[in-house]
């Protein structure tokens, strides 16, 4: 391969057509510098792999294990760290978002903690809200509703005051199941989360790798939260127990909002109302399910 002129007293070798480029870019008079003429089928990147080729984005493998050590070293309940090492894990996990966004709801934690407070030296109490989102952070959307492609399993949501279901149209199979009696009260919007939890949890079991799911649920706020992925920290554990399946699983998933006129079904099935609910879809199936809980624990100092 010909050698750039000016770097030939070091023997760094080249491709052609970059030499013809650094050429050209010396005829014209317009500098560069030796660290930068990177090439290869991966290129380094904001410190990411890019793979221009297959238009792939990754972490190294070093980059992720030193990410994933830093995590498990902060995550450690029961110690304090400065709000400036707060910031700087959170800086570190948000610039990992940019190959991994479906972990996002892993920053809720950090960000509750250090909202509001402004001396960098002060102490911060790691609790069991951050320590499973930390952990959460490493454990583990190109389509819309009109035009909804026809492998994607489509599932229906809904809560009342009575209890909270769901509804595959394609199977005709419906899911019901009371409130739980150890949920955060005086909102409903608990309650359709949790519905749509629970939806994604099932049909994650009925999809191939690859697979996609479509939930529609008529309350704006849980669509809100599950498209942006980000949640108050009561609600937090719903979106991460969500992506841990989607992710375990290897699937996409969206949430839409549909009108309650249009999800007549499965507002049936959450008052009970399961002779309407059959008059509406002839031959549905009704099973009873269990809602998710939980298991992350919430004790905070």
């Amino acid at each position: 391969m010909p050698m750039h002129p000016l770097w030939q007293v070091k023997q760094i070798l080249l491709p052609a057509s970059l030499v013809k480029l650094l050429r050209l870019w010396d005829s014209i008079g317009l500098p560069h510098e030796e660290r930068k003429q990177v090439y290869g089928l991966e290129l380094p990147i904001i410190g990411f792999d890019i793979d221009p080729n297959l238009m792939r984005a990754r972490m190294s493998d070093d980059s992720r294990e030193r990410l994933i050590q830093a995590l498990l070293d902060f995550a450690q309940k029961g110690t304090r760290r400065s709000l400036r090492d707060f910031k700087r894990l959170a800086g570190w996990m948000n610039w990992a978002l940019n190959i991994y966004p479906l972990l996002r709801p892993g920053l809720s934690a950090l960000y509750a903690k250090t909202a509001g407070k402004l001396e960098s030296r002060a102490k911060i109490w790691v609790n069991r809200d951050v320590v499973p989102d930390g952990i959460f952070f490493f454990k583990s959307i190109s389509w819309d509703f009109t035009h909804l492609p026809e492998d994607v399993l489509k599932v229906y949501t809904d809560a009342s005051g009575e209890g909270m279901a769901y509804w595959f149209p394609s199977s005709n199979l419906g899911f019901q199941s009371p409130l739980p009696g150890d949920a955060p009260t005086g909102t409903i919007f608990f309650f359709e989360a949790l519905a749509v939890t629970a939806a994604i949890l099932d049909a994650a079991h009925r999809l191939p790798p690859d697979g996609r799911i479509a939930v529609f649920t008529d309350n704006l706020n849980t669509v809100s939260m599950f498209n942006s992925l980000a949640a108050l920290p009561p609600y937090n554990w719903l979106l991460m127990v969500s992506v841990d399946a989607i992710i375990e699983s290897q699937l996409d998933f969206r949430v839409f909002y549909v009108p309650g006129v249009d999800n007549v079904v499965a507002d049936h099935l959450s008052r009970w109302r399961n002779s309407a609910a059959e008059t509406t879809v002839p031959g549905l199936s009704i099973c009873s399910f269990l809602p998710p809980r939980n298991t992350l624990g919430a004790d905070k100092k």
